[in-house]
């Protein structure tokens, strides 16, 4: 159920805001991980969750943020379509809200029985001022736009703070009618979800050590599903374009190791034959439809290639054999197997034993200037630069390469494949 409900999230992740309502749909038909209120919802949620707030050795705090991030869009997602169902006029059963805000004021009477913590006396006040307005008894269409739902404490807002779309009178947000309403609430989830993991970080360590194990296989099977679905194409996942390679390659987002594959592809019109399938299969994994590589690859072999290229082929006289391969990578000819793109490890290994292999690590046996000249892409900062250098000394080439998404701290994200990386810039370029 936790890996279903992964797929989900990553899926939400990926795609547009305009085909937001039909993927929803979808998953929440084909899924039963995310069937709001249902068992296998409640489980999934609460297995994500333990993942999230692990202080285990090596977990990186990569997931918990992606968790977070996730989950608030599903319950955006949620609420929306909670909003869409009840703006018709003539409003004629309970609005669906209802039952979240008193489920919500339950559960908080429950905390506050056990510890009596102003925020949480600020979060009942606020959800039971929420019920007691009114607003949610009535055609919420036909209500008057200044119309005040709640006042709350402005830290339990922040997003609605930030964007200066509340009025805020002695500390407190007044939260009116229509959009406010839906963004504080998801802020309120937010809140919630954040000191929930916070909480059961700070306990965790009085556990026992049986369920501290039991904790590690599941941070083990969850993260490794994570990362992997970071580095798959889901048929709902964000495509790209064979004109938007090149671009993509001089950004933050491609990892150096391809970034130099497609500078050298552009200026020699040709790759060896080991480097070019690893970065068919790489652009196949961060969105390229096959449709597409055929036209990517036959931009680039059509052209007359350099002296000295590692390959002597042509699109025109060669077609059918690249096509073929092409198909191939893509699980589309022969035995129609699905190719997973080639992990770090295998890279590093291939051009620490190969020399003239033309994708490799950067980061191996590598001097400062040729690392500076790899990662200009990715403009690190002087601080990130020397961390770099210091891992490449003593050959922690995986650290070095997370720098580039991390600063200077490679403990904060984690990835096995240059794909990973791929999909994890991008995630921190959305949330930037």
């Amino acid at each position: 159920m936790a890996e279903k409900r992964l797929r989900v999230l990553v899926c939400l992740n990926r795609v547009k805001d305009e085909d937001l309502s039909e993927t929803l749909a979808r998953c929440f038909y084909d899924c039963d991980a995310v069937k709001e209120d249902s068992p296998a919802d409640r489980v999934s949620h609460f297995a994500l969750r333990i993942c999230a707030a692990a202080r285990l050795p090596n977990r990186r705090s990569s997931f918990r943020e992606f968790f977070i991030n996730s989950e608030r869009l599903l319950f955006r997602r949620r609420i929306e379509i909670m909003a869409a169902a009840v703006a018709a006029p003539g409003l004629s059963h309970p609005h669906p809200f209802l039952a979240v805000l008193k489920n919500l004021r339950r559960h908080l009477r429950r905390f506050l029985e056990l510890s009596v913590r102003s925020e949480f006396v600020h979060l009942h006040d606020c959800v039971s001022d929420m019920l007691d307005s009114g607003y949610f008894s009535t055609n919420t269409s036909v209500v008057e736009k200044d119309f005040v739902v709640a006042e709350v404490p402005f830290y339990l807002v922040p997003s609605l703070v930030r964007t200066r779309r509340v009025e805020i009178v002695a500390g407190r947000a007044r939260i009116t009618s229509g959009d406010p309403v839906l963004e504080c609430m998801e802020d309120l989830f937010d809140f919630l979800l954040r000191d929930s993991i916070s909480n059961h970080a700070t306990t965790a360590p009085g556990k026992t050590s049986t369920t501290d194990n039991i904790t590690e296989v599941l941070c083990d099977i969850v993260l490794n599903r994570f990362d992997r679905s970071l580095s798959q194409v889901s048929s709902c996942g964000e495509k790209i374009l064979a004109s938007e390679v090149d671009n993509l390659s001089r950004s933050r987002l491609f990892p150096p190791c391809f970034s130099a594959l497609q500078a050298r592809l552009k200026v020699e019109a040709r790759l060896q034959h080991s480097a070019r399938i690893a970065y068919t299969l790489f652009l196949k994994e961060i969105g390229l439809p096959h449709e597409e590589a055929i036209s990517f690859w036959t931009h680039h072999y059509s052209r007359r290639p350099t002296s000295g290229s590692a390959c002597c082929h042509e699109w025109q006289t060669d077609r059918r054999r690249f096509e073929y391969s092409i198909g191939h990578l893509y699980g589309l000819r022969g035995a129609r197997t699905d190719y997973s793109a080639h992990s770090c490890a295998t890279i590093r290994s291939r051009c620490a034993t190969s020399p003239m292999e033309q994708l490799a690590c950067p980061f191996v046996k590598s001097s400062p200037p040729d690392i500076e000249d790899a990662v200009k892409n990715h403009c690190p900062s002087r601080k990130s630069r020397q961390r770099m250098n210091a891992l490449v000394e003593t050959g922690d080439c995986q650290s070095a390469c997370a720098c580039l998404l991390s600063g200077d701290d490679p403990d904060d994200v984690a990835f096995a494949k240059p794909s990973a990386f791929y999909f994890l810039a991008r995630a921190r370029l959305v949330q930037s």
